[in-house]
């Protein structure tokens, strides 16, 4: 079986979420891998808080054979004593790890010999062959031929370049299911109803803000999932989950506005009530454009405005002006 590690954040740290939500990147790969006729669960420490010790034991009890953790720049010191705590559990499991840091710079997680693989971008694609490279379920696979995986070879670190999901509607839901989710933050600001969830439903960022680093995971080409699609998932999350509001996470809402148009009006058409909320860049949106959205249950944008000064727009390298956001609101 594959058991799937979100570490949490060090207690001294002052970065990390402002909620406790539950983690989408990791459920996205755990679907994938079960869509293959993979076992999976899915271990949130970001949600038990436990002790590495505690952890150890989680890993004895499942006795996985492939042990994936996430890994963004402030948990990386819990993901390598994640990996450690796993090897000395199980010598002969192996581990691969994802996430920014991993995407970003491999050779870092890769130094530490705990770590045999580091999946770059995009993990679903990649964690699946992997996965069945590891296994042994597909004996022609070479590690080489593996996109978006990096790996020791004799003395170097090789890295396979990473590919993107051009039909984003090939991914199943996210496998909340392997999640506890009552024990999450089911609750955004500005929006009434309760609970409410997070949805991921656009990838990839064509801008070049100098302070961001999205693209390393999710590419310059930005692709969104269908608008049936996103109906399909709200409804999924109503149904099994009882949610009355979502929180659509992501860098551009709004950025294919005919996708925008054509959701806002599949939820009015579907007579589907949810209070929801996004985020978007000022100069990706209308007044018909926000006008629908408003029509659709949309109660909260978060932009990215930065900063009031020129100035500091153009360093920048934001790609708006003072009067874009003065219009945008």
């Amino acid at each position: 079986m594959i058991l799937l590690i979100n570490p949490a954040v060090p207690p001294d740290s002052p970065w990390g979420l402002s909620k406790l939500l539950p983690p989408l990147g990791l459920a996205y790969v755990a679907a994938a891998l079960e869509q293959a006729d993979f076992q999976v669960e899915i271990f949130d420490n970001y949600l038990h808080k436990k002790p590495v010790d505690k952890i150890k034991e989680v890993v004895e009890r499942h006795d996985p054979e492939i042990v994936g953790i996430g890994c963004n720049s402030v948990n990386y010191g819990q993901c390598v004593e994640i990996a450690k705590a796993v090897k000395e559990a199980e010598p002969s499991c192996k581990i691969m790890v994802g996430g920014p840091h991993p995407s970003c710079v491999p050779e870092s997680v890769l130094a530490h010999k705990e770590i045999d693989y580091a999946v770059m971008g995009e993990g679903e694609r990649a964690a699946v062959e992997l996965a069945k490279y590891i296994t042994k379920r597909t004996e022609a696979t070479k590690l080489s031929n593996i996109l978006g995986v990096a790996y020791r070879y004799r003395r170097e670190v090789r890295k396979n370049p990473p590919a993107l999901i051009d039909d984003l509607d090939e991914l199943p839901f996210p496998a909340r299911h392997l999640l506890q989710m009552d024990r999450y933050d089911r609750n955004i600001e500005y929006l009434d109803e309760k609970p409410a969830d997070v949805m991921n439903v656009v990838r990839g960022c064509p801008y070049n803000c100098r302070f961001c680093e999205t693209k390393k995971i999710w590419g310059y080409k930005c692709r969104a999932f269908s608008p049936e699609r996103i109906i399909n998932e709200i409804r999924h999350l109503m149904d099994n989950y009882g949610s009355k509001g979502v929180y659509f996470i992501g860098d551009n809402f709004t950025i294919f506005k005919d996708k925008t148009l054509e959701f806002c009006r599949l939820l009015k058409a579907r007579g589907i009530e949810l209070e929801w909320a996004c985020d978007t860049r000022v100069d990706l949106v209308s007044k018909e454009l926000l006008k629908e959205m408003k029509k659709a249950g949309c109660k909260t944008i978060w932009f990215g405005v930065e900063s009031g000064s020129p100035r500091i727009l153009e360093k920048l390298n934001k790609g708006v002006t003072i009067e874009q956001i003065k219009e945008a609101f």
